[in-house]
Order: structure tokens, then sequence, then C-alpha cells
């Protein structure tokens, strides 16, 4: 569990969850994409067995990415997460990092 009050960008990619299972002819793949946000949280915490559930609790609610199965604290000091699909292909990434992550 991590206890933050400073402020920190996020980089954030969650697939849309709790969908009916559908054919893969009507398969559409909507997700979301936030870079280089300016957070403020309160507290961190990773939940589950893998794949986890990543949380970032705000004054008003919460941020999070279900799904994560890999992360990395690279030199730069940027915690990056991940979760991939059974086929290794990205489903989810949140990436936290006290400077803004280059395109």
């Amino acid at each position: 569990m991590l206890s933050q009050t400073e402020t920190f960008i996020c980089t954030w990619k969650q697939p849309m969850a709790h969908m009916p299972p559908i054919s893969m002819k009507d398969f559409f793949n909507a997700g979301a994409f936030i870079r280089n946000v300016v957070i403020n949280y309160e507290l961190g915490k990773v939940v589950g067995e893998s794949p986890h559930r990543v949380g970032l609790k705000l004054p008003h609610g919460w941020v999070y990415a279900q799904g994560i199965t890999h992360y990395e604290l690279d030199e730069q000091g940027r915690l990056l997460l991940a979760g991939h699909d059974g086929s290794g292909k990205l489903a989810v990434a949140l990436q936290i990092s006290e400077t803004p992550f280059s395109y």
C-alpha cells in the first residue's frame, strides 16, 4: 500500500470492462487513453491475486486499472504497470511518474 500526497503524472489505458460476450464479427475494441494527466492521490493500492487491480484514491473518487499482470520500476524512477491478455497483447497500462512522459 502506498500513501502519497505529492502530485504525479499518470498515463492510463483501460479497455471497457464487464461487457457481455460477443461474436468476433461484432467485435469492437473500445478503450480509454489518458496521457500526462496531473493527479494528486491520497492512497495507492494493489489488490487481488494476479491479475491485480491497482487503484489510486483521489479526493472525490478512484482511478483504477484492472488486470495488471506485470510491473517495472525503470531507471528514471517511473512505475510502469501493464496487463496482458492470454495471447500476450497489451490490455491495460498504468504509468506513474513525477515528470511527464515523452511522446
